[in-house]
């Protein structure tokens, strides 16, 4: 989970406001993207496996994303009726 200001595990639910400071899509740089590449593939350059590793990767954000957005849409949902 990507989220940690908006989901309190030890309470198992989202119970706390929205701010304009929670990420939905935390922001990654390039140099995340190539180190954990080199981690995973090692440091044999091949364009297209970079691009499924990326794809892969925005796969992931995604579902995290729409993981929280389970977890707290009763509160986002209030949010945008404001």
């Amino acid at each position: 989970m990507l989220s940690g200001q908006l989901y309190e595990p030890q309470e198992g639910k989202y119970d706390l406001p929205i701010f304009t400071h929670d990420n939905a899509v935390s922001a990654f740089d390039w140099q995340y993207l190539i180190d954990t590449y080199v981690a995973n593939y090692g440091h044999k350059a091949n364009p297209q496996k970079f691009r499924e590793h990326i794809l892969e990767f925005m796969q992931m954000l995604s579902e995290d994303v729409m993981e929280t957005f389970e977890l707290c849409e009763d509160q986002i949902m209030r949010e945008v009726l404001k």
